[in-house]
């Protein structure tokens, strides 16, 4: 597939090109071009691009097309990193893979020429999932703000655990959802699960998070969006482990365990909160040859797994796996 922009005609394309630079969701690799009566531009994501000009009320289709590339393509290659506000992360093997400290910074900043700082993830710690960074370039950056299907999330960097790849999943989880359900989202970070669902349906979130600084970004991400919330969102500091203290046992419709190192230590904490019907995305890592010992475990202990899904890139062979798995009546 080739790259894909939003065809418009001339009239809507600067109300267009400020929306989706407002979202960063301009292609910056290619320069924006006209046709005839059309003009065309590039885009990074084609499905968030719909929605968000959709909910703008502006008409446009998304077509495969074939825009100039910028001057900065000279360079030999572009490494995977992720652009969040004003800084970009790239990860400590594309850093070293890249080899040329300098040319990859001439590179990044060219790319992206009003960005303040380049960090590069070396991995994450702790139990309260905190990614170590280190400032390549610029200057040190504390706090950004990250946008998500215009949705709009306060991040402490380098306090909680915010991956931007993760935005499409945040969404598609989501949208499959339905109203009026319970919701338990039991290691939410800074709310990227939670405050999508509620900005789609009218739910309740028991939203919890055993981080501080995660607890107090997503406070403060359910304030920043609150006019676009229809669900309500119940915030909690804890270990999951806790909650059975304080929550009635079979209270959840749906169950989020987003914490893929650990998740299956906590199958425990999904069989209380859960009766029969009650739907489970647990988030693991692993190879794909681990997935069948997982999706034995899980049927051992309760639970009838519909699906595995390969969310995002870990390491070579190596994913975050999404599975979709209902509460069984076994007592039948």
């Amino acid at each position: 597939m080739g790259v894909m922009c939003v065809k418009i005609e001339k009239k809507l394309a600067e109300k267009a090109r400020r929306i989706l630079k407002s979202h960063n969701l301009i292609n910056k690799n290619y320069s924006i071009y006209r046709e005839g009566d059309y003009v065309f531009i590039p885009i990074s994501d084609e499905e968030e691009t719909v929605s968000i000009l959709s909910r703008n009320g502006v008409e446009a289709s998304v077509v495969e097309c074939n825009p100039p590339q910028k001057e900065y393509l000279q360079f030999s290659r572009i490494p995977s990193y992720d652009l969040v506000d004003d800084i970009i992360i790239i990860r400590e093997k594309a850093v070293n893979e890249y080899g040329d400290i300098n040319e990859l910074v001439k590179l990044l900043t060219s790319l992206h020429p009003k960005v303040k700082a380049i960090y590069v993830k070396e991995y994450t710690e702790s139990v309260f999932r905190v990614s170590r960074l280190k400032l390549l370039w610029g200057t040190d950056v504390e706090e950004v703000f990250a946008k998500e299907y215009g949705l709009k999330f306060f991040v402490k960097i380098k306090d909680v655990y915010y991956n931007p790849r993760l935005s499409t999943e945040h969404r598609r989880l989501a949208e499959s959802v339905s109203d009026g359900e319970v919701v338990f989202d039991l290691f939410a970070g800074i709310g990227g699960f939670s405050i999508h669902i509620a900005s789609l349906h009218k739910v309740k979130i028991y939203a919890n998070d055993i981080n501080p600084v995660a607890v107090y970004c997503m406070l403060k991400n359910i304030m920043l969006n609150r006019k676009m919330l229809k669900g309500e969102i119940i915030v909690s500091l804890a270990d999951a482990r806790k909650l059975i203290n304080y929550i009635k046992p079979g209270s959840a419709d749906r169950i989020i365990a987003n914490l893929p190192h650990e998740s299956l230590k906590f199958i425990d904490v999904y069989n209380y909160l859960s009766r029969e019907g009650t739907v489970l995305h647990i988030y693991v890592l692993g190879k794909e040859e681990d997935m069948e010992g997982v999706m034995t475990l899980l049927e051992s202990r309760g639970w009838s797994v519909e699906s595995i899904t390969p969310v995002i890139d870990y390491a070579p062979h190596k994913f975050i796996y999404r599975i979709d798995a209902v509460k069984r009546n076994d007592k039948k």
